[in-house]
C-alpha cells in the first residue's frame, strides 16, 4: 500500500463526519415530515384561539407546498451522505479515489440544492410567524411594543438561518477543496501506487 500523503487522513475523516451528519439530518427531516405539527392549545381569549387556528392552517399549507420537493430531497441527502461516509472510509485505505470524487461532487450539488429549497421554505414560514407574532402582540394590547415582540421572537429564527447558511458555506468550501486536492497528480499517483516525487509534498 502506498504511503498516505499528508492531507488524505484529515480530509477523509471530515468526509466520514459530514456523511454521518448528513444521514442523520436527512433521517430527522423525514421523521419531521411524518410527525407534522401539533395544534396550538386553546387560549382564554377566543380571538387568540381563532388566530392560532389560522396560524396553524397557514403553516400546514406552507408545509404541504414544500412536501413534494422535500420527499425527494431528504432521501437524496441521506443517499449521497452515506456515499460520502463510505467513500471516506475506503479512501483512508488508499483505495476508491474515483468513488470519493463522485461522492464529493454529488454532495456539493445535492447539499446546495437542498439548502436553497430549505431556505426558501424557511423564509416562507418566517413570513407567517412574523404575521402571527404581530397579530398576537396587537391582541394582547401591547400596542407600540409589537415590533419589539416580533424582533425578540424572530431573533432565534434569523440566527438559526444565519448558522445554516454559514454551515453550508463551510461544507461547499470543503467539497471544492477536496475535489481539487484529490485531483492533484501526486494524489492520483499515490492512490494508483505509482511512485511520484510530489506525493510526499
Amino acid at each position: 500500500m502506498a504511503d498516505k500523503p499528508m492531507g488524505v487522513m484529515p480530509l477523509c475523516i471530515i468526509a466520514i463526519f459530514l456523511g454521518i451528519l448528513g444521514v442523520l439530518g436527512g433521517g430527522m427531516g423525514i421523521v419531521g415530515m411524518k410527525i407534522g405539527q401539533r395544534p396550538l392549545p386553546a387560549d382564554k381569549n377566543p380571538k387568540i384561539t381563532e388566530l392560532n387556528a389560522e396560524f396553524q392552517q397557514r403553516m400546514e399549507t406552507s408545509t404541504k407546498q414544500n412536501r413534494p420537493l422535500m420527499v425527494v430531497v431528504f432521501p437524496l441527502v441521506m443517499l449521497t451522505s452515506a456515499l460520502l461516509a463510505v467513500s471516506g472510509i475506503v479512501a483512508i485505505q488508499m483505495k476508491g479515489l474515483g468513488l470519493l470524487k463522485i461522492a464529493l461532487a454529488s454532495n456539493l450539488l445535492v447539499d446546495l440544492a437542498a439548502a436553497v429549497l430549505q431556505n426558501i421554505a424557511q423564509v416562507r414560514m418566517m413570513g407567517i410567524m412574523k404575521w402571527y407574532f404581530h397579530e398576537v402582540a396587537d391582541l394582547n394590547n401591547s400596542g407600540g411594543a409589537a415590533p419589539a415582540v416580533e424582533m425578540s421572537m424572530l431573533f432565534g429564527i434569523y440566527a438559526s438561518l444565519f448558522f445554516a447558511v454559514f454551515w453550508l458555506v463551510l461544507k461547499l468550501v470543503y467539497y471544492v477543496l477536496g475535489l481539487v486536492y484529490f485531483s492533484k497528480r501526486a494524489i492520483v499517483d499515490a492512490y494508483s501506487g505509482r511512485p511520484s516525487p510530489e506525493a510526499a509534498a
